[in-house]
């Protein structure tokens, strides 16, 4: 057979997605005639697809030193540099495709996305409008700009681009996520029942295919309280993140015996050294750390803020290191070169996170720890930082990760958050001063319509009185509104509080009676923040770790009668609460003195608690025994 009818059969074959039969026809032409350009792109283009992203750089590097303008060498080099977090690389390759061909679909989106993970929204834009201008009916940069319309709070554009990909593609999986979640966030809820069932049954019939998952964890953790579906979830796109670092896992190499510090090192790896939930949690936890036992490094993969949040971490790390910068071999090897024995990702799955640094494998103890409430689906993260409540004996088949189990809260919980002196009035936040005050600060995604429709039959039920939300975007709050009236209930009932810095925030919080928790996932900071101001919260147990977290909070803080069993529970427990006046503020009385009993707040022996946890899964690392869930004593 000729080199052009081996060129042909593997083009052929790679049209019909046949991989190794176009993989077997370049290799005949590389044997006769080593270094043939098209062939080496064709086999590069093949071991990508069977996932040999080593053999597939190689071919297309070599590709580019002949032919530096090679539009799909380069565009197919930036999509493996994309994956293993090489952002600047990849930016460059496709750049170079884009050059050689400015309207080349593919690399328009993917150019997007390097800039959309770079915080560059507007370029962003413009690189998917572009790629829509190009294909009108090309459904990701469709659904690429529902997404980012989303992250910037523009949920009107995102819900018009997401229902035009619907309209071209019904069954996009990825579409109909992208939809779905931007419906949530805008609290768009008819028919979105319907919809979140379809998008279930799509990703279970994807998954069940071994084809590639249209949802993103986080999108499930929030939308499904099904913590089976969760894990197969969280496992695929773990699997893919896995598959994507392996050369660089390669490249790192195996994990060095130790070092001559007897002291347990640990490495807190985070996105949310900021002014950020994580930080206001966390702020004491890394200088009350016994130095004696113990060396504390910080890893910071988010932006500086400049906040004191940061600031305070950075200093209280015994070392603080910005990997933000650097690609993800080039962070891999600063957390290695450091010699950390356990490394703590605080960011899982959430929005800027660089799980792949984790998947690398820097640290010979990897634990998955407080910033996302679910498994991460991940053989790279041997452990998670649980408790009974959130991850009760039934549930552990569903975590990848070993539990640690922590003797009271998970979550570390400071009692000394930054308060404003001068704390606002009722009349200053808009509220009535003669009303029962529930209270929501939790962000909108986390309104469902079965529990916003507990809210307006407790609000029917407690006649003055209001509901304290949080203002996050306008078209939620009308929807809101919308909501509350086709339940009877006066939209003027709704308060809406603006986003305020912390200090503010924890002043305000005060002026509410009872808070009231969403359903699938709870207040998590947001319930302690109630808490520490002194507010008693009412939750619902749900079936999964994010709808059990304020359960641990309130049976932590001594405060049992708080979490409710089901709906109708939940709404009697509010009602007799608004209608009783005397008992709620008994109850207040409850919640403040807990805070000097109770072991929610005692952030002193949670730290204790916590070096335990750390002791005991690095004996069980030195004595060579495989993660397995650990009960830490009180």
């Amino acid at each position: 057979m000729t080199v052009d009818e081996d060129l042909a059969a593997a083009r052929a074959a790679l049209a019909g997605r046949d991989f190794p039969a176009a993989l077997a026809r370049v290799e005949n032409i590389l044997a006769a005639s080593p270094g043939h350009g098209e062939a080496t792109l064709l086999r590069g283009i093949a071991r990508q697809q069977m996932q040999d992203l080593q053999g597939a750089e190689s071919d297309f590097r070599a590709v580019l030193q002949t032919d530096p303008n090679q539009l799909l060498a380069a565009h197919n080099l930036g999509v493996i540099c994309m994956a293993r977090g090489d952002t600047h690389e990849a930016g460059r390759l496709y750049d170079i495709a884009l050059a050689a061909k400015p309207d080349f679909y593919e690399a328009l989106v993917n150019r997007g996305v390097v800039h959309q993970f770079s915080g560059e929204w507007e370029q962003a834009r413009q690189k998917y409008h572009a790629a829509h201008k190009v294909r009108p009916d090309g459904i990701e940069a469709l659904w690429r700009l529902t997404e980012l319309f989303r992250y910037a709070n523009k949920l009107d554009h995102a819900i018009a681009f997401g229902r035009k990909a619907i309209e071209l593609a019904p069954d996009n999986a990825q579409a109909l996520a992208q939809l779905t979640y931007a419906r949530m966030r805008a609290c768009d809820w008819p028919g979105l029942g319907d919809e979140l069932a379809r998008l279930k049954s799509a990703v279970e019939k994807r998954l069940d295919a071994d084809l590639s998952c249209p949802i993103r964890p986080f999108v499930a953790m929030v939308t499904y309280d099904d913590p089976a579906f969760n894990l197969r979830v969280a496992r695929a796109e773990a699997d893919k993140i896995a598959r994507q670092t392996a050369p660089l896992r390669q490249a790192l190499g195996p994990i060095p015996e130790g070092h001559a510090d007897d002291r347990i090192r640990l490495g807190y790896f985070s996105a949310g050294f900021g002014d950020r939930p994580t930080s206001h949690l966390t702020r004491r936890l890394y200088r009350l750390h016994d130095r004696e036992k113990f060396e504390v490094y910080g890893f910071s993969v988010g932006p500086d803020d400049g906040s004191h949040f940061r600031k305070g971490i950075a200093a209280d790390c015994d070392e603080f290191v910005d990997l933000g910068p650097m690609d993800t071999l080039s962070a891999a090897r600063a957390i290695r070169e450091r010699n950390i024995d356990i490394l703590i990702d605080m960011r899982g799955y959430l929005q800027n996170n660089r799980i792949a640094i984790s998947a690398t494998r820097p640290a010979p103890v990897q634990i998955s720890y407080l910033a996302y409430p679910s498994t991460t689906g991940a053989d790279f993260l041997d452990y998670i930082i649980a408790d009974r409540t959130v991850i009760p004996e039934v549930h552990e088949a569903h975590f990848a990760e070993a539990p640690v189990f922590m003797p009271h809260c998970y979550q570390i919980n400071d009692p000394d958050q930054p308060t404003d002196p001068t704390p606002p009035s009722r009349v200053d936040c808009g509220l009535p001063n003669d009303a029962v005050v529930f209270s929501s600060f939790n962000i909108n995604y986390k309104i469902d319509p079965i529990m916003f429709g507990a809210w307006t039959k407790i609000l029917a039920a407690v006649p003055n009185s209001v509901l304290w939300l949080l203002r996050s975007d306008p078209i939620a709050e009308k929807n809101l509104k919308s909501a509350a009236a086709a339940d009877g209930i006066d939209p003027a009932r709704l308060v809406f509080a603006d986003f305020a810095d912390k200090a503010r925030h924890m002043a305000r919080l005060s002026l509410a009676d009872l808070g009231v928790d969403t359903r699938i996932c709870n207040g998590h900071t947001t319930t302690t923040d109630m808490l520490c101001a002194g507010v008693p919260v009412l939750t619902l147990q749900g079936r999964h770790f994010a709808s059990r977290v304020a359960s641990s909070l309130l049976l932590n803080h001594g405060l049992p009668e708080m979490v409710a069993s089901s709906v109708d529970d939940y709404i009697a427990r509010a009602v007799a609460l608004g209608n009783d006046p005397a008992a709620l503020a008994v109850l207040k009385q409850k919640v403040q003195a807990n805070k000097k009993t109770a072991p929610l707040f005692d952030v002193k022996r949670y730290v204790r608690d916590m070096e335990k946890a750390y002791e005991l899964v690095w004996a069980r690392h030195l004595a060579g025994d495989p993660p397995a869930p650990i009960a830490v004593p009180k």
